[in-house]
Formats: C-alpha cells, sequence, structure tokens
C-alpha cells in the first residue's frame, strides 16, 4: 500500500508486481533461483537495497544483501522492482458461489415435521437447521476459479481466510494459499474460524427460502442459543450412551450438532458479520455468554466503540466499502455555453443542485471520512486489524477505496 513505490513483483510469500511468481510449485524451481538486485521490505519501514532472495523448491530459503548464491541457481534480475510480503485477505467468499446447502441436504438435516393430523404441536419442531451450517467446509462448497484466483494475485494477495457465505452459523473458514494448486495442497489452516451474523441478508437467495423462524435478528439469537444448548445435550447424551448402551436411547448422528464441537471446545474462532454498534455489541455479549473467541467483520462503524473492542482486544476484520465521496457543491462545467431562460422561477442547472442545507452536506461528508478513517481510528486505539475484500466487486475497487484512506489518514505501513 506503498504511495512511492508501486511497482513490485508476486511470488509465493511475497508481491512484485508485474511478474507471475505467486504460487509455484516445487516442481517449477527444479534448480535454486535467486532474485537479484531488488529492494526488499522486511517490515514496515525496514528495507533492504540490492537484496536477493533466495527460493528452493518453491520456498523462500533466505533474503538479504550478503546471500551465498548457489551455482546451480537460476538467476533473475530485479533491479528497480520491489519486493514486499505478500498480503492476506482476512475475509474473503473466494470460490465460494453457493449461499448454503442445497435443499435435498437441508431436507437430510432436518427432522420429520409432524403431520397436524397427529395431533396439536406443543413444542417447537426439532433440528431447526435454517441458518444453521456450522459442518460446512470449503470442501463442500469451494470450486476453484482461476481467473478470480489470477486478480487476488495481481492485487498483491497471496492468502486468504476463505469461508462460507455468512448465516447464523454459515461454515469453517480456510487459510488457504493462492498459488493455484488443489484445494487439499493449498489450505494452511483447515477450519479454525466459523462465520456467523445476525441471519442472512434478505436479498440472499438462500435466506428467501423461508423467512419464517428466525425472521429477525432476535429470532436468530434465540436459534444460535438453542443450538449451543443442544450442542451441549448431544455431547452428555452420546457420553451416557457410551456408558450404558443397554440403557439409553442411542443419539441419531447428526452432523450440525458434531461440527458445534468445536466451538463448545473453543477450538474455532467466530468471525460475526456485524457492522452497527448496535450489532457490534449484541455480537460481544453473546460471545461473553457462550465463552466465544470473536473476531468482527466489516465493523464499517466500529470506530463509534473503539474503546470496547480494544478493551476487550476484540480484533476488526476491516471493510473497505464505501461509496463515492460526496460532493459539497454541483459541479459546474465553466465551457458550457451560458443559456438565457425567460422564467426565474426554474432552469436545467436548478434541477442539478442541491435542494439541502449546507451543515448537511458537510455532514454527510463528515460521516464519509468518519468512514473511510475506521481502519486508522481503530488502530489508534489499539484494536487489532485486519483487512477484506469481501464487500468489494473486484480489487480494483479494493484498492481505489485504500487509496482514499491513505490520502485522509492511513499510514502506508
Amino acid at each position: 500500500m506503498s504511495k512511492s513505490h508501486p511497482v513490485c513483483l508476486a511470488i509465493s510469500g511475497l508481491v512484485m508486481a508485474g511478474l507471475s511468481f505467486s504460487g509455484a510449485s516445487a516442481q517449477e524451481f527444479r534448480t535454486p533461483l535467486a532474485i537479484t538486485g531488488a529492494t526488499v521490505s522486511v517490515a514496515p519501514g525496514e528495507t533492504i537495497e540490492h537484496a536477493t532472495i533466495l527460493l528452493d523448491k518453491g520456498r523462500i530459503v533466505a533474503a538479504g544483501a550478503d546471500i551465498a548464491i548457489p551455482e546451480t541457481a537460476e538467476r533473475f534480475d530485479a533491479t528497480g522492482l520491489w519486493a514486499y510480503a505478500g498480503f492476506t485477505d482476512a475475509a474473503t467468499h473466494l470460490g465460494i458461489e453457493a449461499k448454503g446447502p442445497s435443499d435435498d441436504e437441508m431436507a437430510r438435516l432436518r427432522d420429520r415435521e409432524r403431520a397436524f393430523s397427529e395431533g396439536p404441536h406443543t413444542s417447537m419442531e426439532k433440528a431447526n437447521r435454517q441458518d444453521i451450517w456450522p459442518h460446512l467446509t470449503l470442501f463442500d462448497l469451494y470450486k476453484q476459479n482461476d481467473d478470480a484466483l489470477k486478480a487476488h494475485r495481481a492485487a498483491g494477495f497471496t492468502t486468504a481466510l476463505i469461508s462460507p457465505r455468512a448465516a447464523i452459523l454459515g461454515g469453517q473458514g480456510d487459510l488457504v494459499q493462492l498459488g493455484g494448486k488443489a484445494l487439499r495442497q493449498s489450505i494452511l489452516a483447515p477450519g479454525f474460524t466459523q462465520i456467523a451474523n445476525f441471519g442472512a441478508d434478505l436479498e440472499d437467495e438462500a435466506a428467501l427460502r423461508t423467512r419464517q423462524y428466525p425472521g429477525s435478528p432476535m429470532g436468530a439469537v434465540a436459534l444460535l442459543r438453542q443450538t449451543y444448548y443442544d450442542a451441549q445435550w448431544y455431547r452428555e447424551r452420546q457420553a451416557q450412551y457410551a456408558k450404558f448402551p443397554t440403557q439409553v436411547d442411542r443419539v441419531p448422528d447428526d452432523p450440525v450438532l458434531e461440527a458445534m464441537g468445536a466451538l463448545l471446545d473453543r477450538r474455532q474462532m467466530w468471525i460475526f458479520a456485524a457492522n452497527t454498534p448496535n450489532e457490534i455489541h449484541h455480537a460481544l455479549d453473546l460471545a461473553e455468554e457462550f465463552h466465544q473467541r470473536i473476531a468482527i467483520l466489516g465493523g464499517k462503524e466500529a470506530w463509534k466503540i473503539a474503546g470496547r473492542l480494544a478493551a476487550t482486544k476484540t480484533g476488526v476484520i476491516v471493510s473497505f466499502d464505501w461509496k463515492d465521496k460526496p460532493e459539497l457543491a454541483p459541479k459546474v462545467d465553466e465551457k458550457a455555453p451560458k443559456t438565457q431562460y425567460t422564467t426565474n422561477s426554474w432552469t436545467p442547472e436548478f434541477e442539478k443542485d442541491f435542494l439541502e442545507p449546507l451543515a448537511v452536506r458537510r455532514a454527510r461528508i463528515q460521516d464519509w471520512e468518519d468512514h473511510v478513517n475506521n481502519l486508522h481510528t481503530l488502530l489508534a486505539a489499539g484494536v487489532p486489524v485486519a483487512i477484506s475484500s469481501r464487500d468489494n466487486k473486484d480489487a480494483k475497487e479494493f484498492w481505489k477505496r485504500a487509496q482514499e484512506a491513505l490520502d485522509l489518514a492511513l499510514e502506508p505501513n
């Protein structure tokens, strides 16, 4: 994100735009590769000029000014180029097209609904699975898109946390290298996050299947709480059955409640999609209730409650999603010919003018700047932060927003 050194090279774990070394496999490096003459950024504000980067079997084995280069090494002159550590996209749905389980899988996850002829329903239906899919993994949903991977690498990302789409519990996220290898070879850390929110967006096709229960944030919280209770019961009942198999009824296998074990044991972390202060406060309260590790995803207004986030050491994966800067006044084309009108009550220019008080327009611009400065404000408050391209339509838009943040207050480190 440096303003003064935009030219760089991409290599597995490094970023150098303009060259295509990212994700190279061991087979592509039959001999060591020495990239010489580059300026290498080894840490924020710390660079080494005329450095050499030595790769062997697809791995960076050394980087510095005085590196012994094997005689068998292939050399590449990178004089004039800058090398940076590859960026990690902390939240993306790259390669995830499906927005949840299929209708057939949903039918398998639910218990049979009783017919009304069997009598009135005196309690909730069992195994309600709407927006509760913690068992889903990338192996269930991921479809490799080489063009999308190439675009992500060209933007400087060499690693990404890829997760399913957000739902109340949407599925497990994996840390994945973006080199284009098979998924099994690319995963660095499997299933260490669980994406969550207060229910899928209404624009989401999966959410439109039914908006009965849970059809509101309150219903989503109730279902989430019930799922945790069910998972605890499921674990206890399995233990009882293992101890007393002739006295305790066997518990039907349930992949959803089985997957909840990782959350009960705190082996997974909530990546909770929330943007407003109320949503974030509510998510933090739920995390405390369930003794759950949590990071906020999106956090578009997280700057408003930076104090609590810093005090609880809650990380925020910041969205770079905002609209273009509002204009204080309409743009005037000085070169346009002047037109005379027979009335002063209306002109075409009047239609284009803003019919708002100046104070309102200034307040809107201030709100935009506060939004853009979200990451800067969180950093200044001591909140752990990361960045996400999840809400941007493509890498070009992501970097446009990143540059806007840099132009206002964000430091390029």
